[in-house]
């Protein structure tokens, strides 16, 4: 498929990414100056004596990704260690059939969503 853009719609493409990067170039600015508040959806700064779920919603805040799984980190006894999703049903001696099967194929695999008491 050709692409026929003309001069003009290659110049307003780079005049609409130049707002862009000066948008996110503003929004770089503000978060890495220290004095200045962030928003924080109206609740108190977090310190070390903050309530148990502030801490969790901070981490939560800072550190956003996925929430339909989380990993767990394994070590075994020769010092391998890595980290692998979460397992309802891992070690569960009915399905689990760790160590012959890997748990990337096993059927009977359902992962964990991440909450705020996931240890």
């Amino acid at each position: 498929m050709k692409h026929n853009k003309t001069l003009e719609d290659w110049i307003a493409e780079c005049e609409r990414l130049s707002k862009e990067n000066t948008y996110l170039k503003q929004q770089i600015t503000s978060l890495l100056q220290p004095n200045k508040p962030t928003e924080n959806n109206g609740q108190d700064k977090v310190t070390r004596h903050s309530p148990l779920h502030a801490k969790i919603q901070l981490y939560r805040r800072l550190f956003n990704g996925r929430t339909d799984v989380y990993a767990t980190r394994w070590e075994s006894k020769d010092g391998r260690n890595g980290y692998l999703p979460a397992c309802a049903n891992e070690w569960d001696q009915s399905i689990c059939q760790k160590p012959k099967i890997k748990c990337t194929e096993c059927g009977h695999r359902k992962l964990l969503a991440l909450t705020d008491y996931v240890k």
